[in-house]
């Protein structure tokens, strides 16, 4: 996670920028001003720095993030860029048809209640219940059949859940998302339905994920992009974009802030890993400054069988658990550098509204100056003693 040096040094650097920086200059013309004195219109305004969102893949794991973001739209946290993978991606399609993380947190509520309804009953009441129980190894490994057969993994489920929740249009001028997918072989008719097993060794010997940006995608293939991006093997098929085929982005980049650090102008990005242990290294990425958020108690039940069931179990009482569990690591990471920024940022309003009050008086003095100094110049073009 970065420091609040660095990361008071962002929040300063982008607000002195001002809301302009990149941008084309105005062409319109500008009010005429005396030397060394800008013009009143010309005084940005103090500003936040730009926020990126990265959301993991882990699938299930995935309702950690709707807890994350909906701590963020508690503080009136704006997002300006979101890079996802596989359900990473789905949340992050959500979200970025939403336009902020107020409306995103609500859609993502009802997409992850209307799943858990669907898995066998309606989710406890908000701050209902502790933890879901634990389960032997036996349990689990009994339960993964069942598990991989509830609506929301089915292929014909999962793309009526998009196409209920995520308008094309709104997605298209909507927050800017990347996701990440990994390029798939073509079917091999002798594999007879195999054909995964190849993609499966190629990401292990180092085939690189595609980034897609799904906004500037055609309509009709932005809920595809999406999907892809969640096409895990065994469980759910590639999907095609364009020409190419594509399966789970997570398979060879599970947590995707390449994409914002190439074509985002994030000043700080906020990566939310579905795993305590997740092997990711900020320092890949030095161009961007980073607050990780990690889950700070195991979400990954223990055995051999953990990792599988984590996937997969969609039970109610769980996914209800991870959302909880999501606002709470979020609040506790970003409590603390919620402060430096806000000092940072109370600091440059105060500086701006002192430059605005002095502006202001000093051009309500300047009308007399200029008049005593015209009096005293005489008309302009006159020598000495023949004005008047």
């Amino acid at each position: 996670m970065t420091g609040l040096t660095d990361l008071a040094a962002a929040a300063r650097r982008a607000a002195a920028a001002g809301p302009d920086t990149g941008r084309a200059a105005d062409s319109a013309p500008k009010r005429a001003t005396a030397p060394g004195r800008a013009p009143a219109e010309d005084r940005a305004p103090a500003q936040l720095p730009r926020i990126g969102l990265v959301l993991s893949g882990g699938g299930a794991k995935g309702a950690y993030h709707v807890g994350v973001v909906e701590y963020l739209a508690s503080v009136g946290t704006s997002v300006h860029a979101i890079a996802g993978a596989s359900i990473g991606a789905l949340n992050g399609a959500i979200l970025a048809a939403a336009g902020t993380p107020a409306a995103g947190a609500a859609a993502l509520t009802a997409v992850w209640e209307e799943v858990a309804w669907q898995a066998g009953s309606a989710p406890p009441a908000d701050g209902a219940g502790g933890p879901p129980p634990e389960e032997t190894t036996w349990e689990r490994l009994a339960r993964i059949l069942p598990r991989l057969s509830a609506p929301a993994l089915q292929p014909a489920a999962l793309e009526q859940l998009v196409a209920d929740h995520v308008d094309p249009d709104r997605l298209g001028s909507g927050i800017p998302l990347w996701v990440s997918a990994f390029p798939a072989l073509e079917e091999i008719d002798s594999l007879r339905g195999w054909s995964w097993t190849l993609d499966v060794v190629r990401s292990g010997l180092g085939a690189r994920a595609e980034w897609l940006h799904v906004n500037d995608l055609p309509r009709r293939e932005r809920h595809r992009a999406v999907l892809a991006s969640a096409a895990l093997p065994v469980v759910l098929p590639p999907r095609r974009v364009g020409r190419s085929l594509y399966r789970d982005g997570g398979m060879a980049d599970n947590t995707p802030a390449g994409a914002l650090a190439r074509y985002a102008r994030c000043d700080i990005v906020i990566v939310v890993h579905l795993s305590d242990g997740a092997l990711w290294d900020a320092h890949d990425h030095p161009a961007l400054r980073v607050i990780e958020i990690r889950p700070r108690h195991r979400i990954r039940p223990p055995g051999p069988a953990g990792g599988a069931t984590a996937l997969v179990d969609l039970s109610p009482k769980r996914l209800r658990h991870l959302r909880r569990q999501g606002f709470e690591d979020a609040r506790w990471t970003m409590e603390p550098l919620r402060a430096a920024l806000s000092a940072v940022e109370g600091a440059r309003t105060a500086q701006s509204r002192m430059l605005d009050a002095v502006a202001r008086l000093d051009d309500e003095a300047r009308p007399d100056d200029e008049a005593r100094l015209d009096d005293e110049a005489g008309e302009p073009g006159l020598p000495p003693g023949l004005s008047g």
